[in-house]
């Protein structure tokens, strides 16, 4: 099955230009329109005491699902509840790169060094940021760690998808994850979509 995000400008759904303090809140009426809309039907968010939402239909049947956001754009995706997925959006933000050493590890520092210019470190530190969210998200089934600097690895990538290495024991031995990016001139969005039941195992 393919899935995919679907990304929205903010303000094609308001009435007002996109401002902070109307997408701190992830259950705000912007997000919740946009569910309806694409489902074509009401729906409830739903979260785990950890904070994972889930979509509830009007029928009592649920969706796995995952919202993120930028000041302008909104990143949906909803996928079948066998499935678990993670989205993560980002503009790009020169704090990435000061606080680089608190998310990434010394091979990732080392790729982050090797950029020509200013512009590619901006992009690549977005991308690797924006994929251990997204996978993070797709993890929640096993209560993954959050410490994204140790547990987390980008093994190899392009700008259309990156493979990572998820460990809590930090030798990133275990089966890596495949995620599918999208670098646009805007915003970097990272996404991933893992079978559910494979997780618990």
């Amino acid at each position: 099955m393919f899935v995919h995000p679907t990304v929205f400008y903010i303000e094609k759904f308001t009435s007002f230009p996109p401002k902070a303090e109307h997408i701190n809140n992830p259950l705000n009426e912007v997000e919740q329109g946009v569910l309806s809309m694409l489902l074509g039907e009401e729906v409830t968010i739903e979260r785990t005491p950890r904070g994972a939402p889930s979509l509830k239909l009007s029928d009592g049947s649920f969706r796995s699902l995952s919202i993120s956001h930028t000041t302008s754009h909104l990143a949906v995706l909803v996928a079948p509840y066998s499935l678990s997925v993670g989205v993560d959006i980002e503009n790009y933000r020169h704090k990435v790169i000061r606080v680089a050493e608190r998310y990434m590890c010394p091979d990732e520092l080392t790729m982050l060094e090797a950029c020509v210019t200013y512009s590619q470190k901006l992009r690549l530190a977005t991308q690797i940021w924006c994929c251990k969210e997204a996978l993070y998200k797709a993890l929640a089934p096993i209560n993954p760690s959050v410490d994204f600097r140790r547990c987390y690895k980008a093994l190899a990538f392009t700008n259309r998808t990156v493979v990572m290495a998820y460990m809590p024991t930090y030798n990133f031995t275990n089966q890596p994850f495949l995620l599918h990016c999208n670098v646009t001139a805007d915003y970097c969005l990272a996404y991933c979509v893992l079978p559910r039941m494979a997780l618990l195992e």
